[in-house]
């Protein structure tokens, strides 16, 4: 991964002819309000961001604070794929960044007989299940590679009393300011031209790392994702 600085110099040298469409979820505090702060003004708010959230108040808020062109749009609205889908349409680079635990280690957490762990459920199976449910989800979701994805693990997405040391620079060593592991993922988000990709928190390629190897794994998954959700997604 390159450094801190080359990565910046390497975001800020993105400078499309269009209006990028930026979807972010959570994107009312943390990494997401850093990120989309980071884009828009790195394009001078030549951007049209959809944020995704609960709290339209503090979205809104958001975006007073954030450049403005006269073609600049700032929406709160539900989740909607169909805007990644669009933009490829019209031959604009379409890419997808979640950020959860790409190869975190994995533990009995994920069973293909428990798909939901409705028969045996703990927090701590239900986190590592969650990691591995986003890779397959993704990976049916984005199976055609029409659009790039980067699933990308954080630590600042878990709870701190999780990572509790004795020695407190040990915290200060793990926790990167929200700035910081903004550039990163921005840089993720921006540098994938693959279908897709899985990062550490640097942004390091750690490409199928403790992927899901279960056999059957994707078809299983993506019948009980479709079930679960009641979706028709096709």
């Amino acid at each position: 991964m390159p450094s801190f600085l080359i990565t910046q110099n390497a975001n800020a040298s993105f400078t499309p002819s269009y209006a990028p469409v930026m979807l972010i979820t959570w994107a009312t505090s943390g990494i997401g309000q850093a990120m989309a702060e980071i884009l828009s003004r790195t394009l001078h708010g030549h951007i049209h961001t959809v944020i995704v959230a609960r709290n339209q108040a503090a979205a809104e808020f958001i975006s007073v604070t954030l450049p403005k062109l006269t073609h600049t749009t700032y929406e709160f609205v539900k989740c909607d794929i169909n805007l990644m889908k669009n933009a490829k349409a019209l031959g604009e680079a379409a890419s997808v960044l979640t950020v959860l635990g790409a190869g975190s280690n994995r533990t009995a957490g994920f069973d293909l007989d428990d798909l939901g762990l409705k028969k045996h459920y703990s927090g701590w199976k239900a986190m590592m299940a969650s990691i591995s449910y986003n890779d397959l989800m993704v990976a049916n979701l984005l199976k055609e590679k029409k659009i790039s994805h980067s699933h990308v693990f954080s630590p600042e997405l878990f709870p701190r009393e999780c990572w509790k040391s004795s020695n407190p620079i040990y915290e200060l060593l793990l926790f990167s300011p929200a700035l910081t592991c903004a550039e990163y993922m921005l840089f993720a988000l921006l540098d994938a031209d693959k279908w897709m990709y899985r990062r550490k928190e640097n942004g390091d390629d750690i490409d199928t790392k403790k992927f899901p190897e279960e056999t059957g794994a994707l078809k299983i998954f993506w019948e009980h994702f479709l079930e679960a959700t009641g979706s028709t997604y096709q």
